[in-house]
């Protein structure tokens, strides 16, 4: 696949304002408590979008094979969820109808599957991650058996010609940690400087920024807790390892 690095401005914009804007000090992205079904239609499309208009051009003939049916799926899916979820102010997804909570769900494991062949290291990752979101954690409030932790991606890219506060925000949800927790950014094990549900913020080593002369993908490793239960016996468990890749761009000479 190729990796382009100036995909439409508008679709970039679009997207991040699904799930809020990052702020230059790294602390404003806003919590996905207030999502609503409507910003989870408009992710939905969105993906769609991405995945038809600026993914499945830039495929060889083999990928493009392999992704094209999963992408024509979604758009039925979207179809014939085109009748429902009327209420678009709608915060509780449990009072969604069983045939509205069957949709979300099943639109929810065609992304992932779509989101899962697209190349990690690569800017359509990165967008669709960002489109995702939404739906994802609508699902998860769905679940009966507690909240699957997320790591997504960056909000994002880390430029050391234009920063103020040399910080990273990486997005995701329920991303619950312990109070000593450590992070894995490029192989440098450190302690992260913001982190709440949604996001995880840490100051980028400069020492990476020596090998890169061009933009590349720095790995970023770590271990969100999941919840279980509810109420009273809502409790969190060690998580397995994730990791997203940030795309960092080299200091001018």
């Amino acid at each position: 696949m190729k990796n382009k690095f100036n995909l439409p401005a508008l679709i970039i914009i679009f997207v991040i304002c699904i799930i809020g804007s990052a702020a230059e000090d790294a602390v404003a992205v806003k919590p996905l408590d207030s999502l609503r079904v409507g910003t989870i239609i408009k992710g939905i499309k969105t993906f769609a979008a991405i995945a038809q208009d600026s993914i499945l051009p830039n495929l060889n003939a083999d990928e493009k094979k392999s992704l094209k049916g999963m992408v024509s799926d979604l758009n039925k899916m979207i179809k014939k969820s085109e009748p429902f979820f009327k209420d678009t102010m709608l915060a509780d997804f449990n009072k969604l109808s069983p045939d509205e909570k069957k949709m979300l769900t099943e639109i929810d494991a065609q992304e992932q599957k779509i989101k899962g062949i697209v190349p990690e290291k690569s800017v359509h990752h990165h967008l669709i991650a960002l489109a995702h979101l939404p739906l994802y954690k609508a699902a998860q409030e769905l679940r009966p058996d507690g909240r699957m932790p997320l790591l997504a991606t960056y909000v994002e890219a880390y430029d050391p010609n234009t920063t103020t506060n040399k910080q990273v925000t990486l997005t995701g949800a329920y991303l619950n940690f312990y109070l000593e927790y450590k992070i894995n950014v490029g192989g440098i094990v450190m302690g992260p400087d913001i982190v709440d549900p949604d996001r995880v913020v840490f100051t980028f080593p400069e020492k990476l920024l020596e090998g890169i002369s061009a933009p590349d993908y720095i790995e970023v490793k770590a271990a969100p807790q999941m919840q279980t239960g509810e109420g009273r016996s809502k409790k969190f468990v060690d998580g397995a390892e994730q990791h997203v890749w940030v795309l960092v761009y080299p200091v001018k000479k």
